[in-house]
């Protein structure tokens, strides 16, 4: 008796995790989705133009759940990347990675990063990027018209939204966007880092796939 009381002690906890964990990142995606659809949706948000030049795109909205918290100064971000490793192919968008940003842009506002070039890419996907330090970063522009020459060359695009939020200068040199190594693992049941997911390695988990709907019905096919 003793035995089966210990084993169904066990199973509920295992039981207690599963969901705890499910919760979670049904929080975490349901809020990116909810930040990604409102500068999409938004007349002064990322035009078209841009969005299908993007090669991946960091959502980091402000954490509404106690479970999405990452700690102090710190917040969730999801990492979406085109075709494999961001490639500019028709395979449309894959599997999220986990990340956190900390620093000075602070839990007041939602944050969408968008990857422009081959470079920014490759650098986000080591896992631990800190903006500003090697690559070139600029203001998303809010039309397609005003898609001059300084943003179209540079690696990451910023758009910010909601109180709070910052300026461009305000990232640079003073925000780390790393992998979050251990919700990668915990999302995908295995160890999994950014290369590998982004690789197509593993399948797109349920409660993320209207985030990935989302920018395959936006953004489709790459420019």
């Amino acid at each position: 008796m003793k035995r089966i009381i210990i084993s169904l002690v066990g199973l509920c906890l295992v039981m207690g995790l599963a969901a705890y964990a499910r919760s979670k990142f049904d929080d975490q995606f349901n809020d990116t989705t909810e930040a990604l659809n409102s500068f999409l949706s938004e007349t002064h948000g990322i035009p078209p133009a841009v969005l299908e030049r993007a090669r991946c795109i960091l959502v980091c909205p402000k954490p509404k759940h106690t479970a999405f918290a990452v700690g102090p100064g710190s917040k969730g971000c999801t990492l979406v990347c085109r075709g494999e490793h961001g490639s500019m192919t028709g395979k449309g968008w894959g599997p999220p990675v986990m990340y956190t940003m900390s620093g000075s842009a602070g839990h007041l506002a939602d944050y969408v990063f968008l990857m422009m070039t081959e470079r920014s890419t490759d650098e986000i996907l080591k896992g631990r990027l800190t903006l500003g330090a090697d690559l070139t970063v600029a203001a998303g522009p809010s039309s397609n018209a005003s898609f001059e020459s300084s943003e179209r060359n540079a690696d990451i695009l910023v758009y910010s939204g909601n109180e709070g939020s910052l300026g461009t200068s305000e990232f640079l040199g003073k925000n780390t966007i790393k992998v979050d190594a251990a919700a990668n693992d915990e999302l995908y049941g295995k160890p999994a880092d950014a290369k590998q997911i982004v690789s197509r390695n593993v399948s797109t988990p349920a409660a993320a796939e209207p985030l990935v709907d989302l920018l395959n019905r936006k953004a489709p096919r790459a420019r």
